[in-house]
């Protein structure tokens, strides 16, 4: 199985994006190999997030036009998981101490692998959500179109976690 970052999802439903062809081929090795994909609430957010500050660059069905932004937004984004159809992890509500904070328990384990990995926040808790995913058994592999991410490859598969991705992926959170 396999967690998908949220650049795959987006490029991949959308055929103006410039990694569609990389996450169609992503995508069609993912279903030939019978991995299911994974994603979390993080990319959930995420997706809504991309979609409703990129609105105005994708092309929208027609239906679409004549609805609020919001709507457009929503659709959009319930379309994109229809056509990857992936499993929505569950947040666990467990709280940890931090010194004398009380902190989700995916950002605790975020800040422990933060000096490690280096990576932005996004990233740094999409490879968490993952990770925590890959320590249940329920994937193996996280997939991803963003170069930063790919340059940490070594270190997170040292985690327990394979990567990837397509060689001539472009700039993508």
């Amino acid at each position: 199985m396999a967690y998908l970052d949220t650049n795959v999802l987006i490029a991949y439903y959308f055929e103006e994006d410039e990694n569609h062809r990389s996450a169609e081929k992503i995508v069609e090795n993912l279903r030939s190999g019978r991995k299911q994909p994974f994603i979390s609430p993080l990319t959930l957010t995420e997706i809504f997030s991309v979609i409703s500050r990129n609105i105005w660059k994708y092309r929208l069905p027609p239906h679409l036009k004549k609805h609020s932004e919001r709507t457009r937004v929503y659709t959009l984004v319930k379309l994109i998981l229809k056509a990857l159809n992936p499993n929505i992890i569950n947040d666990e509500p467990r709280v940890e101490q931090l010194n004398n904070t009380t902190v989700f328990h995916i950002f605790r384990r975020a800040i422990d692998y933060s000096s490690h990995l280096k990576l932005a926040t996004l990233d740094l808790l999409h490879i968490t959500y993952a990770l925590q995913l890959a320590n249940k058994g329920l994937i193996d592999t996280f997939v991803t179109l963003d170069r930063d991410m790919l340059t940490k490859t070594e270190p997170i598969e040292k985690l327990g976690l394979k990567i990837c991705a397509p060689i001539n992926a472009h700039k993508r959170s």
